[in-house]
């Protein structure tokens, strides 16, 4: 893939050009190798690419997918039929263009001599380098039945996790945007009536009930304006959330959110000691594991820690000693754990050990975030209700005592 950029350079001066690379986070290691900061950056991409990226777009490979496409691969493996004509095959039986095409790619990608690693390597917008990594180790320890049909449990596993995770914040997201709906509908359709009443009264009226009146006149004139203005808010966030600054920010702040963030970081533990560990035992080293690590995490602020670890480790440090500071990404009881499996040479153990105590961790607090968020929108919405009736309903019955 080549990537177009523009770089700071040890002078001062800004420098444009373009670079080969796998992926973005490599392009940047790339440019940061040779003492330049990339401060823009996307790929530079043909029409040829631009139109098999919409056709992704529209039909892109779901992680239910991957899990079918290794299941099925490792059944035909193990059948001993020719890993192009396996290929083949799924294409023919898959319901998803864009799986369809990868797999008729990476076939004629194995016939011109790649080994599978290799195709699945020039078709990494689909397979992340875990995947890749597994897949080799597979291929080189003569196991790589055995390594797709792991690669199908931990899709599984991971998409599983993911959903509970979602799932859990789904509720309070619904809530709050349906209690927004709920106050834009009474703003502009049923205050403006009521507020009429108030104000051709002689009753006087408190400063919460004018802030109100002014709120409700102001939408109710400008409703389609808001509307729009509103929905374009929305817009612009989502595309800054998607910017390399957007991100970052997004990835530091939801980590510091009251019980969400700890379900988060505990989530990403998870994601860290299982694919490390899976990584180490299938042989890759160290070094080479950490630096899949920091591409496959999927949050900035585990990307440094994972970059800051690898350079720890290859200065001949301790895995652990550049993980003791982090706290707000790792427990502190993480960092301890793997000290004791590095100095009893059973990390990859350690590490599983991990992932069993917070994976559960992470079962119980999904089952229980409804009971735990429940009482904060409660009080939210009670706060938000309490206001409507002090600063309509009151001057109302105020206003009829008095006639």
């Amino acid at each position: 893939m080549k990537f177009r950029y523009k770089a700071k350079k040890q002078d001062g001066g800004v420098e444009t050009g373009s670079i080969s690379a796998d992926n973005k986070n490599a392009a940047i290691d790339k440019l940061k190798a040779k003492g330049k900061e990339p401060f823009f950056m996307e790929e530079d991409i043909t029409l040829d690419q631009f139109s098999e990226k919409l056709t992704n777009l529209i039909n892109r490979v779901t992680d239910k997918d991957l899990t079918v496409f290794s299941r099925q691969l490792a059944v035909l493996i193990e059948s001993r039929i020719p890993i192009v004509r396996a290929l083949k095959t799924i294409g023919e039986q898959t319901e998803n263009p864009a799986l369809r095409n990868v797999a008729n790619k990476m076939a004629r990608n194995i016939e011109q001599g790649d080994s599978l690693s290799e195709a699945l390597q020039k078709n990494s917008q689909h397979f992340d380098n875990f995947f890749i990594s597994v897949v080799k180790s597979g291929e080189a320890s003569g196991n790589l039945k055995d390594s797709l049909i792991y690669l199908a449990d931990h899709i599984e596993s991971e998409y599983e996790l993911k959903r509970k995770i979602k799932g859990a914040m789904t509720y309070p997201v619904f809530i709050l945007v349906a209690f927004a709906g709920i106050f834009f509908f009474l703003s502009v359709k049923v205050l403006p009536q009521l507020t009429e009443i108030l104000q051709d009264s002689d009753v006087a009226l408190p400063w919460t009930t004018r802030v109100i009146i002014k709120i409700s006149n102001f939408m109710s004139a400008n409703w389609i304006l808001v509307l729009v203005l509103s929905l374009l808010s929305v817009a612009a966030l989502i595309y800054y959330f998607k910017s390399d600054l957007g991100k970052r920010n997004f990835d530091t702040l939801i980590l510091k959110i009251p019980i969400i963030g700890k379900l988060v970081q505990y989530s990403y533990v998870v994601r860290f000691s299982e694919n490390l560990g899976v990584l180490l035992s299938q042989g890759v080293t160290i070094v080479k594991s950490l630096s899949i690590m920091a591409e496959i995490m999927g949050n900035e602020i585990y990307r440094d820690i994972m970059i800051k670890v690898k350079s720890s480790v290859e200065k001949g440090k301790s895995m652990t000693d550049a993980m003791y500071d982090e706290e707000q990404a790792f427990p502190l009881m993480v960092p301890y754990m793997i000290k004791i499996g590095e100095e009893t040479g059973r990390v990859s153990q350690i590490l599983k050990n991990i992932e069993t105590f917070y994976k559960r961790e992470v079962d119980n607090m999904t089952e229980n975030m409804t009971a735990i968020i429940e009482p904060f929108l409660i009080i939210i919405l009670g706060i938000g209700t309490g206001v409507l009736v002090a600063a309509i309903i009151m001057p109302i019955y105020d206003m009829a005592g008095a006639l």
